[in-house]
């Protein structure tokens, strides 16, 4: 690609010399690339007609379906910037980014569960939902009017999972965007004979910006399931041809548990050219069973928000368990002690990445980012460590309190103030139990006042007006006081130890 051409041309000179080729097949059909973006520029014309410029924000609550392709392609063309909303969260999650991001729009498919909250909360800031785009019926792409994009512009702001509190917005440049990708895609050989399965929530970085604008650059064809199957997934490969398949670990354990009951599926993968893992480790023992069952080494890496795909292991060559590989092109890794001192191959620390690929900022909130970015370097919060062949691999988080459920991060601290509001709670803490298939999932210690415990199925309905599902507890434990120390400091290390005295919530059957 020519590298006096600005990120975000280079990007759409790529979708266009693919126009012949289909870009995406769903349940109801397919659409080659040309038609796609004559949808995105119908799209981006009418958004110019409704005042929209460069710079306003559309906050995107959409399944997963063409529409939402549309969506992002047409925001780039016209600069506008990109807001998805994940189609879990719960009122006081999405009043937050609604607020914090100040959208002109927000378009939301009506059938989401999410969708009569989203009207509630657009309501009282008086900011226009949409259900769908007849209107662009009557549009002509022609009179779309678009401006020059620059490489530092902002084109999406990708909200963090809260893990520190209140999720922040992070601003994604096209360049930051499209340099990762195409760098990223090119090393794991995409090219327009390929098709990629994609049931990853288009919400994230993982598949709204690994998947889909790995396919866009090189032309290859996006099989778009709503959600994830894994007899789904298998059937794409036996019927569809399909040659690549990004997962999390939660994914694979699903496969897995497909191949064991029947081999024939296990055998229809086996002419795919890439498995690739991320969101969250891969247990090792999946990692081998998978390879025993297909003959794939599952490609498994490393990315967040913040910085993108940062980390990967190699297409070519050895691909190891565990691990997440090396520095992607373009990026900086660097492991540091609590001084901020860098340290070598065996030692663990934090890990600090810079590059192309990291955010601009947190949205509208300096503070944040001067806390999180020194010397261009962001600090992740992640601990890794390097072997002596260069593989870093993640061994934890610096705090307990963000866990790591099903691929998605969830922050303790949001669901122990969730769970407070209840009425019958004075105290609670959340940890994280580790779990075959989820990876972890979410235990709470909880104590009672002078009410009674309220059983984990009247929970389940009343925390699911306020969070996400997967961030609601799977376990409870009844205890009389929470570990402190001395300064009030809570000790979830000592959690456990609890157990024996404590009293386990169940519902009766």
């Amino acid at each position: 690609m020519n590298n006096s051409v600005s990120w975000h041309d280079r990007f759409f000179q790529a979708v266009s010399q693919n126009s012949d080729l289909e870009a995406v097949q769903w349940s109801q059909g397919t659409l080659v690339y040309g038609a796609l973006r004559a949808r995105a520029l119908a799209y981006a014309a009418y958004l110019q007609q409704q005042g929209f410029v460069k710079g306003d924000r559309v906050a995107v609550a959409l399944k997963s379906e063409p529409a939402l392709l549309v969506a992002l392609l047409g925001h780039y063309l016209l600069g506008v910037i990109h807001v998805p909303i994940n189609t879990r969260y719960g009122r006081r999650e999405l009043s937050h980014i609604i607020d914090d991001c100040n959208p002109k729009a927000i378009w939301c498919d009506p059938n989401l569960e999410c969708a009569e909250e989203l009207k509630e909360i657009a309501r009282d800031g008086e900011v226009p939902v949409w259900e769908d785009l007849v209107a662009l019926e009557n549009v002509t792409p022609a009179t779309a009017v678009l401006p020059a994009v620059a490489n530092h512009e902002v084109a999406m702001l990708i909200y963090t999972s809260g893990t520190t509190g209140l999720s922040k917005g992070c601003a994604l440049s096209y360049r930051a965007v499209f340099s990762n990708i195409w760098n990223l895609s090119r090393a794991w050989r995409f090219t327009s004979a390929d098709r990629l399965v994609v049931s990853l929530p288009l919400f994230h970085v993982h598949g709204l910006c690994l998947a889909l604008h790995s396919a866009f650059f090189h032309g290859a064809k996006i099989i778009l399931h709503e959600r994830f199957s894994a007899s789904a997934v298998v059937e794409s490969f036996a019927r569809d041809g399909a040659t690549a398949f990004m997962g999390v670990p939660t994914m694979y354990h699903r496969l897995l548990k497909l191949f064991d009951a029947s081999p024939k599926a296990a055998k229809a993968c086996r002419n795919a050219r890439l498995f690739a893992s991320g969101s969250a480790p891969l247990p090792p023992k999946d990692f081998e069973a998978f390879e025993a069952h297909t003959g794939h080494r599952i490609l498994e890496r490393y990315g967040m928000s913040e910085t993108l795909l940062t980390l990967s292991n190699p297409y070519e060559g050895e691909r190891k368990p565990g691990t997440v590989g090396f520095p992607v092109a373009g990026v900086t890794a660097s492991i540091r002690d609590e001084q901020g001192v860098e340290v070598g191959a065996g030692v663990s620390g934090t890990l600090w990445v810079k590059g192309e690929n990291v955010m601009n900022e947190y949205w509208q909130n300096p503070q944040a980012t001067a806390q999180e970015m020194q010397d261009g370097y962001f600090r992740t919060g992640d601990c890794v460590v390097r072997d002596e062949e260069g593989y870093f691999r993640i061994v934890g988080r610096e705090s307990v309190d963000v866990l790591k459920v099903g691929g998605f991060k969830v922050g303790a601290r949001e669901i122990e103030e969730a769970l407070e509001t209840h009425p019958s709670i004075d105290e609670a803490a959340v940890v994280g139990l580790p779990d075959d298939e989820w990876g972890q999932t979410v235990a709470a210690y909880v104590v009672w006042n002078s009410n009674a415990p309220v059983l984990p199925d009247a929970m389940q309905k009343f925390l699911q007006e306020l969070i996400a599902g997967y961030k609601i507890p799977r376990t409870y434990w009844a205890v009389t006081s929470l570990p402190r120390n001395a300064l009030g400091k809570l000790q979830k290390h000592r959690l456990a130890d609890l157990q024996a005295q404590a009293h386990r919530l169940q519902d009766r059957s």
